[in-house]
This record gives structure tokens, C-alpha cells and sequence, in this order.
């Protein structure tokens, strides 16, 4: 009995992991380089220190948020870069560890406090001399919790920090899915990968089909998991990523990218005008090329589909895909010995 992992519809689910892979490590890579242009991790970690404060004050003049930024320990973490100088902004690290968050925040609520007689209660005391704010109230909660030792009270200081950060990890992921979307999108236009089309080329192509698993099953076994954390990201890198993709697709021969005519004379822009005159029900030339945008409005709006659904699929991430493809590999390598059996029989 043929296991259904070697069916041709499980077949095509893992070629189309393989691609969706590929090219979100392309949108992977752009964001992180965008987000670095922009600072995003910075700002949103700064974000999301505002929100656990609340607008809370150190005194009548500096905000908490504003005094930790300030400190030494805070401002040790990083150095204004390049885009920041452009955009003008102050800069800010992208990561706090919780015992350095804590360790600051206790210096500038009670400075010296661990050197006095009862430095719980000198903290306590400072606290209860901070402004009137909602951040006044979480810091007293926190500090008046029966602790007796000021470690314990660093510790409640670390788990709120840490929950906080939770929150804002979330915010992150959020806009990331949102941001992933639309690279996602983008890179499905402008590499022309139509989920739907490329799914029916596969499930047509038995040996278009066997070269993509094979080509899929090297990968996984020759690359380390994708960092959805890596900060790393530059020009250079998107280039390599980009030439990389190229490369596989290339090889491969798969249905990606905009047609090319002999000698390579052919021009995307007519191509895309010809699609902008076929969705608004005008008359267009008919393709030349495989590939083109369709002519049919039906076949032109389910080509915007197939991009669609690309983009969706893009946005859950290189580590999603990559971890689905590596258990597909897994599972099918393991029921091998199985197949052979039953074609013997």
C-alpha cells in the first residue's frame, strides 16, 4: 500500500513549503533591515517601558522612563548609529536585560539604599515621596508585597518587567505579521509566484515535483534554522538573500517570475500595463510569453488571488516554514524503507 506521504498532494504541500520558504527569508531579511533603518525594536522596547510607568514622574520635572533612559548603566547599552543621525533621534538599545532594568530603576528610586540599616524601607519611603501617578501606585504595589529583603523586591521588579516585555513582544509580532504581508505581497508581484499556479505546474510535473523535495530535503539538511530575532540584517545581506533565491529558483526551472522573450527582450512594464487594462475591463494584447499576466478578467483577478494567497502564507515566517518543511522531511524519510517494501510486493 503506497503511504500517503508519497501521494502527489502531499508531494506539492512540501514543494510549496520549500518555495514559501525561500522567499520569506527574503521578506524576513528586508524587514529586519527596515527595521533596523527605522528602529523599530528600540522604539517599541521604549514603548512599551512608557507603558509600565504610565506617565509616572522621578520628580517634578523628569519622567521615570526618562531618568532610566538617561542613566549610565541604560545608555551603556548602545551608541547613536548612522540612522539615527539621519532621523535625528536619540537612539536607544533594542534589548534591557531584566536584572539591569531592576538594578537601575532601585538606583534611581533609592540611591545608596542597600548601604543603609533598613534599605527595604528607605525604598518604600522614596517611593512614597515620587509624584501622585498610576506608576507611583504599580511601584508601591510591588514594593509593599511583605518582602523583607531588597533582593525580593528586585525580583518583583524583574517579573513585572518581564511581563511587560511580553506585551510588548506581542506588539512586535503583530506588526511584523502585518509588515510581513505586505513584503510579502510585494515579493509576490514582483517575482510573479502564484500559489495557484505554481501548485497546478507541480501537481502536472512528477519530475518538477521530485527535483523540488530533493532539492528541499538538502536544504534542511545543510541550513540551521532561520533566527526570527536576527538584528543582523544590512543591504549586503538582502543582496545575498536575493541571490540566493535566484539561484534556487533558477535551477529548479520552477513557475516563479515574470516571462522573458528570446534574448531576453521583454519588458515587465508592458506586461503590467497590459494587467492594469485587463482589471478595469478594457481590451489588452494577447501574452506572448508563458507567464504574463492574463488577459481574461476572471484569470486576471485569480492571478491577484495566487498572489494573495502568496503574501498570506509569507506572513507567518521563514522559521514557521522551515520548521514545517524539516517535519515533512522527517516523516517521509521515515516511511522510505516502507515505500520500497511495498514496491517490491
Amino acid at each position: 500500500m503506497t503511504s500517503i506521504l508519497s501521494s502527489g498532494i502531499v508531494e506539492v504541500a512540501v514543494c510549496l513549503a520549500f518555495i514559501y520558504l525561500l522567499l520569506s527569508l527574503l521578506c524576513s531579511v528586508v524587514n529586519e533591515w527596515i527595521a533596523g533603518i527605522m528602529g523599530s525594536r528600540a522604539y517599541n522596547l521604549e514603548r512599551g517601558i512608557r507603558s509600565l510607568f504610565t506617565h509616572g514622574k522621578l520628580n517634578n520635572t523628569t519622567s521615570l522612563s526618562d531618568a532610566l533612559y538617561a542613566h549610565g548603566l541604560i545608555q551603556s547599552l548602545y551608541s547613536r548609529g548612522f540612522w539615527d543621525k539621519v532621523f535625528l533621534r536619540r537612539g536607544g538599545p533594542s534589548y534591557i536585560p531584566p536584572s539591569l532594568f531592576s538594578t537601575t530603576l532601585l538606583n534611581l528610586l533609592a540611591p545608596g539604599a542597600s548601604a543603609t540599616a533598613d534599605p527595604v524601607g528607605t525604598l518604600r519611603t522614596a517611593i512614597a515621596n515620587l509624584p501622585a501617578s498610576a506608576g507611583k501606585e504599580a511601584l508601591s504595589a510591588l514594593a509593599n508585597q511583605g518582602q523583607t529583603k531588597l533582593e525580593d523586591i528586585k525580583e518583583s521588579l524583574e517579573d513585572w518587567y518581564n511581563d511587560g516585555m511580553d506585551r510588548v513582544a506581542g506588539w512586535y509580532k503583530r506588526r511584523t505579521t502585518l509588515v510581513l504581508f505586505v513584503l510579502g505581497m510585494l515579493v509576490a508581484i514582483v517575482t510573479n509566484s502564484d500559489s495557484f499556479l505554481v501548485g497546478r505546474t507541480l501537481w502536472n510535473n512528477p519530475a518538477l515535483r521530485q527535483a523540488t523535495i530533493t532539492a528541499a530535503d538538502q536544504y534542511v539538511q545543510t541550513h540551521k534554522p532561520p533566527d526570527s530575532a536576527d538584528k543582523t540584517a544590512d543591504a549586503q545581506q538582502v543582496k545575498s538573500t536575493l541571490n540566493d533565491l535566484n539561484s534556487q529558483l533558477q535551477t529548479l526551472q520552477l513557475p516563479v517570475g515574470w516571462p522573458a522573450a528570446a534574448g531576453g527582450q521583454y519588458s515587465i512594464l508592458k506586461d503590467v500595463g497590459g494587467a492594469v487594462r485587463t482589471l478595469l475591463g478594457k481590451s489588452s494584447p494577447q501574452p506572448t510569453y508563458d507567464r504574463s499576466f492574463p488577459i481574461d478578467t476572471r484569470l486576471a483577478w485569480f492571478r491577484i488571488m495566487g498572489w494573495g494567497f502568496t503574501a498570506a502564507a509569507l506572513s507567518l515566517g521563514a522559521p514557521f516554514w522551515f520548521d514545517l518543511l524539516n517535519k515533512f522531511m522527517l516523516v517521509r524519510s521515515a516511511v522510505k524503507p516502507d515505500e520500497k517494501d511495498d514496491d517490491k510486493k
